[in-house]
């Protein structure tokens, strides 16, 4: 009998059992191998540097950069900015000295004694550190000596009570001509002094270095006397500073861009002997404060006029203060009449912050003054006394006292709103 071909039914089920035992082996080592590689991605995500994650990447060097910004803050700020510097400035007005004047503080044919007149103000500048007169008269050595022409013993004195710079630029600048104020200059370098208003703005006379801070001194006058139109001719008047509101903010300008840090302007403008502030003064003094004028120190009415304060934003964005007097009356004159008679000098303390290149006026001080006639031997002197002065007060008489109890009075009614 012939077998019939085929799988048997045992057959089928061995294999199929075997199947299955083949296919749950493989499951269970893929479970477990599957498992096992989690693991080590696990442990493999744990050791990878941070750096290789973009986001914390970017996180890092963020972090980093701000790490390094402030480090260098820290090491060069100081080095850049520097603690704020102090500067103690103080102005003093018109110094005028006629021939009535002088003959009265003559000894002899070439000597003078003009020590007396400023006796009374010696302490008054001991402090600054750059103390600025305007000088209203014209200095030479050939004599004899007239009304606005006054001998070198002037300057001796002024040094001498501790005035380092004198404003040339008045009215009475060249009265003598081109020679005289030429002449003028070389006293006030000769006896190591400084000047301004010699020169027109477009020959700067340069800018002065104090405790490092780099000040500039603009000095402009209104106007010449009829002797200085004269012997000055419309030719010449381009090479001295006349006042010109272009010329001035072009000034100021141009001593900013060649590094100056404090701007003081001296315009020398006005009425004489009126105190009235009109609105063309005050829409100039704002122009030249926003141009970048610090201080505004005016002369030429010899009489103290009023005085404040101007904030403006200049072209760095930022706010700043403006000092401006519109007259501070005179260190010295024969004028008798009470306003006269009633001068001041200012005393000003400036914080330089070198960082922003920025001042603050930290203080200021007007100190009020009396100008006197004084005898010595039947002869008139004229002085001037610092009001605030308890031991010069005490050496004058009772009429004096009283006079410059009024001479105060009038000063802080004008200026008592700068005092800080």
């Amino acid at each position: 009998m012939k077998k019939k071909n085929g799988i048997s039914v045992g057959t089928i089920l061995i294999l199929s059992l075997s199947l299955g035992v083949v296919t749950l082996t493989f499951l269970f080592l893929l479970v477990i191998s599957g498992s096992d590689f989690g693991r080590m991605e696990n442990q493999k995500a744990d050791e990878r540097p941070a750096e290789e994650s973009p986001a914390v990447v970017m996180d890092e060097k963020a972090e980093d950069a701000q790490r390094d910004s402030r480090g260098a803050d820290a090491e060069t700020l100081p080095e850049e900015s520097g603690d704020p510097i102090q500067i103690a400035l103080s102005f003093a007005g018109d110094i005028t000295v006629t021939r009535g004047m002088q003959e009265t503080l003559m000894i002899n044919d070439h000597e003078y004694d003009f020590t007396r007149a400023f006796a009374g103000v010696s302490g008054a500048f001991g402090e600054a550190d750059l103390s600025i007169a305007t000088l209203e008269t014209l200095i030479n050595t050939m004599a004899p000596y007239d009304t606005y022409n006054a001998p070198p013993d002037l300057l001796e004195a002024l040094k001498a009570i501790g005035i380092h710079h004198l404003n040339l630029a008045t009215e009475h600048m060249m009265d003598l001509g081109f020679d005289g104020l030429k002449a003028t200059k070389l006293e006030v370098t000769r006896l190591g002094m400084e000047y301004s208003g010699y020169l027109s703005q477009s020959e700067l006379e340069g800018i002065i270095s104090v405790n490092g801070v780099k000040i500039a001194v603009l000095a402009y006058t209104y106007g010449l006397s009829d002797e200085g139109r004269v012997l000055t001719g419309k030719s010449g008047l381009k090479e001295i500073p006349i006042f010109s509101i272009q010329k001035v903010l072009e000034g100021i300008r141009t001593v900013r861009a060649q590094g100056a840090d404090l701007v003081v302007v001296l315009p020398h403008w006005g009425t004489k002997n009126v105190e009235t502030v009109t609105e063309g003064m005050r829409k100039t003094a704002q122009q030249m404060a926003e141009a970048g004028a610090d201080l505004i120190i005016g002369t030429h009415p010899n009489v103290v006029s009023e005085a404040g304060f101007i904030e403006t934003k200049r072209a760095d964005g930022r706010m700043h203060e403006t000092l401006v007097c519109y007259s501070i009356g005179g260190l010295l004159t024969e004028a008798r009449n009470d306003d006269n008679a009633a001068g001041m000098i200012l005393n000003v303390g400036i914080e330089y912050d070198p960082g922003t290149r920025s001042c603050r006026i930290r203080n200021c001080r007007p100190i009020p003054l009396y100008i006197y006639q004084d005898r010595i031997n039947d002869r008139r002197i004229w002085r001037a006394l610092n009001v605030l002065d308890e031991e010069q007060l005490g050496q004058v008489s009772e009429t004096v006292r009283e006079k410059a109890a009024g001479a105060m009075a009038r000063v802080k009614s004008m200026t008592g709103d700068i005092e800080r």
